[in-house]
């Protein structure tokens, strides 16, 4: 009979301890590899370091979840609370609700990016990986798979360098990947960065002083809340928006009451109507613009005046690249292989899923990396270009598009298609399916050609029968006659 292959690649070392870095050591302890990770941040488990790096709030989707796997979820679920649908904050105050997906499971999970970090990595270590945090990436030897680091005390000057061997380098290490810049001066190998025109900072909405969220009793007020939501809160646990065109703010709920505002402007102005962060040259230009633009946010952030000063805008910016691994020494994952501007909350599920195709591949492959990576590449490099490209354009959607008649018109089209089983939109393919993004968006964009064709040959019927809100009673007929025109 034949013997199964034991494991070629005995040590991983992987650069990046985020996210994905983490979860990667976790999913090749599992394997029985020996795992070192290198993060250049030291300890963010350290109170005195907690809040170094990035901190968007995530929005973990069905993608991601899956990825995870239950042993995780299970710990997740006690740091993260459930968004089903957006809540949408306009100009004049008022409030509207667009609900994510049509079935119950379709729901985001909104959770801080610090906690889901610590929590990672607190497994990975009970599995077995050993981490080095406070130790920067400088390069690699790709060929002979050795990561060539440094490494001090926090705030000690004095760096010494060291030399980290394995079988194969992992690359983690985000945006500014130390790994992939060293496999770009190697044979074929496509690398592009965009950044668009917009950055953001992070800003904090604080509980009332009864312990509140700030926007739960206004949205115990609301249209679409029902006393089983109220109950359970589920009004306020929602992605808050307030879309202003050139500007966009969003909000996300957290266990402790508070919630993550983040503000999404221009880096440089066009006007002085239309300023950008470059233009905010005092905190006061800043708090007045933004008292103007998002007033009823405004009232409820008593904090606005010190986030400003305590921060500074951040550029945004994604990355394509192919392949995603080096013969079979080196694999990128994450926003190493492919950075996402993080409009349709698929950054990290993204990522989170790049690990588990890569465990897919090695399972299919008896764990012989000299196959599994450059099928692993093959499989993924057209899904992480198309999930880059998509959030790009939801971004063009979320600030237009959400303040756009024309938009809650389709959007009422599409609840009949959806309803009578005949349509699923993109964003519950990206978000509550396990559809691979390059599918996903080939079969809407079909669905997408039919839907047109069919309001083409109908307009003055879709112009009457979907110009307002409507409820469930309201223009039957001529609304089956518009589903079955698309059946059809």
């Amino acid at each position: 009979f034949k013997k199964k292959k034991k494991n070629k690649m005995k040590t991983i070392v992987i650069s990046g301890a985020g996210l994905v870095g983490s979860l990667a050591a976790i999913r090749f302890r599992e394997k029985g590899y020996a795992v070192t990770v290198v993060e250049k941040r030291q300890d963010p488990r350290r109170p005195e370091f907690a809040t170094a790096g990035k901190s968007i709030n995530l929005a973990l989707s069905c993608r991601g979840l899956t990825s995870l796997g239950p042993e995780i979820e299970k710990e997740l679920r006690k740091i993260a609370l459930p968004m089903q649908r957006r809540i949408i904050h306009d100009q004049d105050g008022s409030i509207r609700y667009q609900k994510y997906g049509t079935e119950q499971e379709h729901y985001l999970l909104s959770v801080s990016r610090a906690k889901l970090n610590e929590l990672l990595i607190d497994m990975a270590e009970k599995k077995g990986a050993t981490f080095k945090f406070g130790a920067k990436t400088l390069g690699c030897d790709l060929r002979n798979p050795t990561l060539r680091i440094t490494k001090s005390a926090y705030g000690d000057k004095s760096w010494n360098v060291e030399q980290i061997k394995g079988d194969l380098i992992v690359g983690a290490d985000g945006v500014f990947s130390q790994v992939r810049m060293q496999m770009s001066k190697f044979g074929i190998f496509d690398v592009s960065q965009k950044y668009i025109s917009h950055g953001y900072i992070e800003l904090t909405m604080e509980p009332t002083e009864e312990g509140k969220f700030a926007f739960e009793e206004t949205l115990v007020k609301g249209a679409g809340t029902t006393e089983s939501s109220r109950k359970n809160n589920e009004h306020v646990h929602g992605l808050h928006i307030w879309a202003r065109k050139d500007y966009m703010l969003i909000a996300l709920p957290n266990i402790d009451k508070t919630y993550t505002v983040t503000l999404f402007c221009r880096m440089e102005g066009e006007s002085e109507e239309k300023p950008g962060f470059d233009q905010f040259h005092t905190t006061e230009d800043f708090i007045a613009f933004f008292k103007r633009t998002f007033p009823d946010a405004a009232e409820k952030m008593n904090n606005l005046k010190g986030d400003w000063e305590s921060t500074r805008p951040s550029g945004l910016c994604y990355i394509k690249s192919d392949p995603y691994h080096f013969k079979d020494k080196a694999v990128l994952l994450g926003d190493s292989a492919h950075a996402v501007v993080p409009f349709y909350g698929q950054g990290v599920n993204a990522g989170f899923e790049s690990v588990a195709k890569l465990m897919e591949q090695m399972d299919t492959y008896n764990n012989d990396f000299s196959k599994a990576l450059p099928a692993f590449s093959k499989d993924r490099v057209k899904d992480g270009q198309t999930i880059a490209n998509l959030a790009v354009e939801h971004f063009e959607d979320m600030k237009y598009n959400t303040t756009d008649d024309a938009y809650f018109q389709l959007k009422r089209f599409e609840k009949d298609l959806i309803h009578a089983k005949l349509y699923t939109t993109l964003y519950i393919y990206v978000s509550f399916t396990n559809v691979p993004y390059s599918e996903a968006l080939a079969r809407t964009q079909k669905q997408d050609a039919l839907v047109q064709q069919v309001i083409k040959n109908n307009r003055d019927l879709f112009d009457k029968v979907y110009s307002k809100p409507i409820e469930p009673s309201d223009f039957k007929e001529e609304r089956e006659l518009l589903v079955n025109a698309y059946a059809k």
